[in-house]
């Protein structure tokens, strides 16, 4: 070899990011550790990889993505091309897709079509929040995830009663999460969250707990003969007796 001559390098040698003006984009750190590490598909660490930016770039605490979308994705097809010589790039992003699936690196969710069957796939990263959001889009039933968006109630940055569960009384599996829904459709928002506080601050953590101060609060109104737009009552009666710090307070009054 010539000593004076500089190796070139292959014809596709990436040449390096330009200077300035580079978009940056949130992605989990152990994300390049944990999860990588696991995958021996090119393929398959690929699209993880470009599913995650591309809900990075999204942001938010609603970010998801749709399989139907992805197919159609010029980059990613494009990242997809050229990886097997017996299968077409479609069917090799599909395989990916199902592999990263099955790994629990992405968590799918079935979204349905005009007819009710299964039309697409909502696609969610593997992350407090996308847990968080699948979880509840999927308590929101077919026929509201059939329109392809996340509903209001679903919206946790939006959603107060949603907020104080999942910092105050637990996971919320999507049958809470539908109970939840319930409370906020049928009682003003505010009582919903004051009864939340007041459950949390007396450590009944039970949604059941919750609703018994509402029908308390409820009747009270109703009793009024003011029920709607009755101010919440500030000593509602107590739904249960069984809490020891009420044996010495008058009978019937939280405070």
């Amino acid at each position: 070899m010539n000593p004076g001559r500089r190796f070139a390098g292959p014809a596709d040698a990436f040449v390096g990011f330009p200077a300035g003006g580079l978009e940056e984009v949130l992605i989990p750190a152990r994300l390049l550790t944990d999860l990588l590490s696991r995958i021996d598909s090119l393929a398959e660490t690929r699209l993880t990889l470009y599913c995650y930016q591309q809900i990075g770039r999204l942001s938010g605490q609603s970010a998801w993505l749709r399989a139907r979308d992805l197919r159609s994705d010029p980059d990613l097809l494009n990242l997809m091309s050229g990886l097997s010589e017996l299968h077409s790039t479609r069917k090799v992003l599909d395989d990916a897709l199902e592999k990263a699936l099955v790994r629990n690196a992405l968590l799918g969710l079935e979204l349905p079509g005009a007819d009710g069957e299964p039309d697409d796939k909502a696609l969610f990263p593997n992350t407090e929040a996308g847990r968080r959001l699948r979880a509840e889009m999927d308590a929101a039933g077919t026929a509201v995830r059939g329109h392809g968006s996340v509903p209001p109630i679903a919206r946790l940055a939006e959603s107060e009663p949603f907020r104080l569960y999942h910092q105050n009384f637990g996971l919320l599996t999507p049958v809470l999460a539908d109970q939840l829904r319930s409370l906020i459709e049928e009682f003003p928002l505010s009582w919903v969250c004051e009864a939340m506080a007041i459950a949390i601050a007396r450590n009944k953590k039970a949604l059941a707990y919750v609703k018994a101060i509402l029908n308390r609060w409820e009747l009270e109104a109703r009793e009024s003969g003011e029920p709607d737009g009755f101010p919440r009552p500030r000593d509602p009666m107590e739904p249960y007796d069984d809490h020891s710090e009420w044996t010495s307070r008058p009978r019937g009054r939280w405070e």
